[in-house]
């Protein structure tokens, strides 16, 4: 069991992640791994201790609690990574300006905040903040970043939302309901690409399960998309599909490379 407190960190935001993505809780059982993993902190780490402890409140949706794990962090220790956590926090609790708050705070005293940067444009786009995905990246650009590959891919299939005109309130209520058939169906972090036909845009999740599981995945997805009907979400569908040996990334970065060279990619409204 190693005692390096990152890598045990590392291990339990591993554990945290897919809840901040998918903007759910854990049951009691997982909540009860989490906060074993956290323990083992104490006497590594206090302040981390702390951090680690500020994140599973908040991704159990417990506002107050969170907030007091993270100021007793920031008392223990001056370094800016546990202001970073606690805007992670804030992220998982919907409290979109104060996080955006602790990150300029952060930007200020890290030397590079382009990884945190570049994970909050995940998080975002993957729980359906379409606007908060081009706010992190108005920073990028703002700091002259190097904005890594996989991250304008990110920001490619982002600026199909955001310009789309669909309406952007429908797209975590989307993204809750893909979550919700991955968690079903023990699909864990899979592939996806955004392509736009016409005036259609189709996002795509590609899986590796056999054809009758993807069916009725995807007939759970509709059902579940038709209660959504105050929504204007007619031209966006989504759709899960079997994994093939086509060279999706190279598809993907070619069609990024283009967008790059023919769209104003800065010009937010």
């Amino acid at each position: 069991m190693s005692k390096d407190p990152n890598v045990i960190l590392q291990k339990l935001l591993d554990q945290i992640y897919p809840y901040a993505q998918s903007e759910t809780h854990p049951d009691a059982f997982n909540v009860l791994r989490l906060e074993k993993e956290a323990k083992k902190l104490i006497n590594l780490d206090p302040a981390l201790a702390a951090s680690a402890r500020g994140l599973i409140a908040a991704v159990q949706g417990h506002l107050d609690a969170a907030d007091e794990q993270h100021v007793l962090a920031k008392k223990l220790s001056r370094n800016p990574r546990h202001k970073m956590y606690q805007a992670m926090s804030m992220r998982m609790l919907g409290e979109h300006e104060t996080s955006y708050f602790f990150m300029q705070c952060i930007m200020k005293v890290m030397p590079n905040p382009v990884a945190l940067l570049s994970d909050e444009i995940v998080f975002a786009f993957m729980s359906g903040h379409h606007r908060d995905v081009a706010t992190f990246h108005r920073e990028l650009l703002r700091i002259k970043a190097e904005i890594p590959i996989n991250i304008q891919l990110v920001i490619y299939f982002n600026s199909l939302i955001y310009f789309s005109e669909i309406d952007l309130y429908a797209f975590p209520a989307i993204s809750k309901l893909i979550h919700s058939i991955e968690k079903t169906f023990n699909v864990h972090t899979p592939e996806f690409y955004l392509e736009e036909i016409e005036d259609q845009l189709f996002y795509w999740i590609d899986v590796t399960l056999d054809a009758a599981t993807i069916i009725e995945m995807n007939a759970q997805l509709s059902a579940g998309r038709v209660l959504m009907t105050s929504e204007n979400i007619d031209r966006y569908h989504v759709s899960f599909r079997e994994l093939d040996s086509k060279n999706t990334k190279s598809i993907q970065q070619d069609a990024l490379h283009k967008f790059i060279h023919d769209v104003d990619f800065y010009n937010y409204r």
